[in-house]
This record gives C-alpha cells, sequence and structure tokens, in this order.
C-alpha cells in the first residue's frame, strides 16, 4: 500500500488539467440520440435486498494524512457493502438490456464529489457520453485515478476545491480510488441506453420513460454480482420488481 510519502506530488501535479472538459474516448461510431419523446411510456420500480445477515465488514483506517485522520480518528465504513436495517441494499445498479444504444451528452450532468476524504456517492452511473462533474470540496490533494475496460484510464489530481468534467464513450464498470488516499474507492457505471438507476439507503430504485416492449431486467452490485429476469412494459404501464441477493 502507498503511502501519501511516496507519492511523488510533482507526479500528481502534472496530472492536473484545471477546468477542462476530458472525454475518456475510443473508436467506433458514436450512438444516436434517444428520442426526444417516448410515446406511452412507463415506469419499472422495486427493491433490491440483501437476505440474511449482511457480511461484517471492519472499518478502513485512515492514516498517512493529518487532515482526514483528524475527521476520521476511528476509520471508515467500508462501503462496498451498505445494507439497511430491514435489508435494502444500497449503491446497487439496475438497468434494462435491450434497448437500443443512444447518446446521453443532452442529459443533466452527473456528480460525484469528494466530501471529508471520502467520494459521495459511493455507486454513480452515467450514460455514454454524458457529463460527469468530478468535484472536491476538500482543502487536500485528491488523486481521482479511474479504471475500467472499454474506456482509456483517467488520473485527475485536485489540490483543492474545484471540479473538473469528464464523458466516457462506452459502456463501462469503472473502478475509482484516491492513490493519496488509499481507503477512498468508488464505482461508475456507464450504460449505453438511458434506463438505470441506482438504489439509495433503502434498496429502492424507479427507472422513468421506458417504452413498451419486453426486456431483461439486470441488477448489479460490485460484490454481490449480477441478477436479471425478464419483465414487460405495458403502454402507460406500472411494473414492480424487487431482486433478493441470497448469500
Amino acid at each position: 500500500m502507498l503511502s501519501f510519502r511516496a507519492i511523488s506530488i510533482a507526479t500528481l501535479l502534472a496530472l492536473i488539467v484545471g477546468c477542462d472538459e476530458r472525454s475518456a474516448s475510443t473508436s467506433g461510431p458514436t450512438p444516436a440520440l434517444p428520442p426526444a419523446k417516448v410515446e406511452h411510456a412507463g415506469v419499472i420500480g422495486g427493491r433490491i435486498s440483501l437476505a440474511g445477515k449482511p457480511p461484517a465488514l471492519p472499518r478502513v483506517a485512515v492514516t498517512g494524512d493529518a487532515h482526514c485522520t483528524g475527521l476520521h480518528p476511528e476509520g471508515v465504513p467500508d462501503e462496498s457493502v451498505v445494507v439497511a436495517g430491514d435489508g435494502g441494499l444500497a449503491n446497487a445498479f439496475v438497468y434494462l438490456q435491450g434497448p437500443a444504444a443512444s447518446d446521453g451528452a443532452s442529459r443533466e450532468p452527473a456528480m460525484i464529489d469528494q466530501i471529508g476524504c471520502q467520494y459521495v456517492p459511493h455507486a454513480v452511473a452515467v450514460q455514454v457520453n454524458q457529463a460527469l462533474r468530478v468535484k472536491s470540496s476538500d482543502p487536500v490533494l485528491h488523486n481521482v485515478h479511474v479504471m475500467g475496460e472499454n474506456n482509456p484510464p483517467l488520473n485527475l489530481a485536485e489540490t483543492k476545491p474545484g471540479e473538473q468534467t469528464v464523458r466516457f464513450a462506452a459502456a463501462d464498470v469503472l473502478r475509482v480510488r484516491c492513490d493519496v488516499h488509499q481507503w477512498m474507492k468508488a464505482v461508475v457505471r456507464v450504460f449505453d441506453n438511458p434506463y438505470f438507476a441506482v438504489t439509495g439507503s433503502d434498496g429502492k430504485f424507479e427507472i422513468k420513460g421506458v417504452p413498451p416492449g419486453e426486456y431483461t431486467l439486470a441488477a448489479w452490485h460490485e460484490r454481490f454480482g449480477e441478477l436479471t429476469r425478464k419483465v414487460t412494459v405495458g403502454p402507460d404501464g406500472s411494473v414492480k420488481e424487487d431482486f433478493t441477493y441470497k448469500p
């Protein structure tokens, strides 16, 4: 594990891109724009839960930075599994498999912030080419290292409060970490269609504007993997689907 002293500040400063927008571009045609309006759109809602007792994850030590250690002298929780008292599973991605790929450049920007030496939120979903604001609200140096399989890696440095904007050109599962503060981790999923959601602290989700049709509805969690099932959305219909991960 790298310590703060082991990282060259000069190297990190060389990664600074100010407030410019960056794109993790890949080759290939640009997806078509989604339709401006979906006739007789439906809604898919539900809840993701974890059956049984959640795993006992130890708190993660916060060391090497006096500012961060002062905020979290007892460490921070491992956010890879966050379960409500009634079993609701937070930070799970729910999405449709099957709709035609489309471009999300016109969507409102999503955001991931660095607050108190932690990523907020832990799980973020964006569409291909949708803007993702990478913000820091902390007065310390952060290094945002983004790694996936279908997009080139990004390595951003933020030395003070501010933000940068990035976009991703291909669907992907992106792991995000801070090389300065090793406990800081997050996950970003990039989807090639606009029908996705991330569960809240209660495990609930809602996907709006779904065109009528038959789809595969999927749930994915960074530790528990993927679950799928077939769903049919009728004109102006409302579908309720729950998923349960079992130990």
